[in-house]
């Protein structure tokens, strides 16, 4: 019967904790930095599950509708498509992840003329633009 309980509360314990790891993967995909162009630093924002972008803004607005840590997000009633992993379309623009920025810095190598990180989302990626 001992054996039974611990089995019981084994199972239990491994499924909470299941559980737990779950809602943090999908609360991170959820909020999720998409940059359309680098620079200005602040031309990013996120999706919610619903796929209605939330732009960022460092202005310092009465109410935010979505706040990060520190930043600040404004809800707009633009419905984004996603186009590939790591890209989505808001409005007639495309924006890029910052995980999938980061892979393309990281498999192009470290480079003098482009080590600032700009450049511009398209439909096919970020394309990289001189400091």
């Amino acid at each position: 019967m001992n054996r039974l309980k611990l089995f019981f509360a084994f199972f239990l314990s491994s499924s909470l904790i299941s559980l737990f790891f779950i809602k943090i993967v999908n609360e991170s995909e959820k909020n999720k930095i998409y940059i359309f162009r680098r620079p200005p630093f602040s031309d990013s924002g996120l999706i919610d599950s619903k796929k209605i972008y939330y732009d960022f803004t460092n202005g310092r607005p009465n109410k935010c509708d979505l706040k990060i840590n520190n930043a600040c997000f404004i809800k707009t009633d633009i419905l984004t498509e996603k186009i590939n992993n790591g890209i989505i379309k808001v409005g007639n623009r495309y924006a890029c992840s910052e995980n999938l920025i980061s892979k393309i810095r990281k498999r192009n190598g470290f480079s003098e003329e482009f080590s600032y990180g700009y450049g511009i989302c398209t439909k096919d990626g970020w394309q990289r633009i001189a400091n």
